[in-house]
């Protein structure tokens, strides 16, 4: 259920980047705030989300460091829509097995 609801909220981040950018482009500004919450709040929950239950690691967090500092959030959004192993240990993530 945890995976589901990871990959559920990589769709959440892309509508929102997208409602983002129209309610800037229509200078709705108490539109645009309550879409930086909800975007920073689904974020939090798929870095916290998912544990990899093999070394411990959780994998959206490392992938969220590695392209921030690359400022590449498309890659991000990829890569955890894409998340079959652990990028530290290359354990493979199985829905069953995620903690």
């Amino acid at each position: 259920m945890r995976f589901t609801i990871y990959k559920f909220l990589s769709i959440v981040l892309v509508i929102d980047i997208i409602a983002l950018v129209w309610f800037l482009t229509i200078l709705n500004w108490v539109a645009v705030i309550a879409t930086i919450i909800v975007f920073f709040l689904s974020l939090t929950l798929q870095v916290i989300l998912v544990k990899c239950p093999n070394c411990g690691t959780r994998p959206a967090f490392l992938l969220l460091a590695v392209w921030t500092l690359l400022l590449d959030f498309e890659l991000y959004i990829s890569d955890t829509v894409l998340l079959r192993n652990c990028p530290r240990c290359d354990y493979e993530l199985d829905r069953n097995l995620i903690k």
